[in-house]
């Protein structure tokens, strides 16, 4: 049989479903934790429901959670997406732990008419521990044919736009120097270093009895920034969403 043509994605949904997890960290000191999944992609945001009661093992079913209005240019340019299962509490919610999902694969089965297999992710707690694992499949589905048609067009425009020759009607010199923009000075001069996305692994232990309490400190002449401590981390710390950053830094001192 001929292979089906190959056809690209451009916009529409991402879906989840078969969605499970085992062996979660547990964070309920009483009873069972209420699990949900949480999906992320650029700013684009999704949730599961709660499952009650569920434990350490929760499942699904059949549920489908869809993340809407994504674009080729945003699963490029993000790469992954962020999966992370939650513990829903009345004060406030806890995360059990995250891991993220390449989108490279499904991108790939769309442009082949068919869906990537199911994939299990290894969850890792904010502390750097192991928290489980989480089962699901991920596929995405075209949105209507006029938007897809609509992106096409536009993309084909742009393309159109950016091979077109450019017209310049001469002017005098004097005219030019007159009402040219003087050229835009883009070298940084003062501003603020920012640090994210922090972790560390097989650190050195210093620590006699029980997991050590490790932070991150940074530091660029006189001007210093630190982490929270993670404690009782141990060897292998992890940050989260975490951000520490140096103000009032200038040129000179980088």
């Amino acid at each position: 049989e001929e292979e089906a043509a190959s056809v690209s994605f451009e916009a529409g949904d991402m879906c989840f479903g078969g969605m499970a997890a085992t062996d979660l960290l547990n964070l309920e000191r009483f009873g069972k934790q209420d699990p949900y999944i949480k999906v992320k992609i650029g700013d684009i945001k999704g949730k599961s429901s709660t499952k009650d009661n569920a434990g350490s093992d929760p499942t699904w079913g059949d549920e489908v959670l869809k993340l809407e209005g994504v674009s080729a240019l945003l699963l490029r340019r993000a790469g992954v997406v962020r999966v992370e299962v939650w513990e829903d509490n009345v004060i406030k919610d806890k995360l059990i732990g995250s891991a993220e999902l390449s989108v490279a694969p499904f991108m790939e089965a769309f442009a082949k008419g068919r869906r990537a297999p199911p994939t299990e992710l290894q969850l890792t707690g904010k502390k750097g521990q192991p928290a489980g694992a989480v089962q699901l499949s991920a596929w995405l589905e075209a949105g209507s044919e006029g938007a897809a048609a609509e992106t096409a067009e536009d993309l084909k425009e742009a393309e159109e736009e950016k091979d077109a020759p450019v017209l310049v009607e001469s002017a005098p010199e004097e005219d030019v120097a007159a009402t040219s923009p003087p050229p835009v000075d883009t070298t940084f001069k003062k501003g603020t270093l920012t640090f994210a996305s922090m972790a560390c692994s097989e650190l050195l232990n210093l620590e006699t009895f029980g997991k050590q309490d490790p932070y991150i400190k940074i530091r660029v002449g006189k001007l210093k920034a630190k982490t929270t401590t993670k404690d009782n981390a141990g060897a292998n710390a992890s940050w989260g969403e975490e951000q520490i950053a140096i103000d009032d830094l200038t040129r000179e001192q980088l």
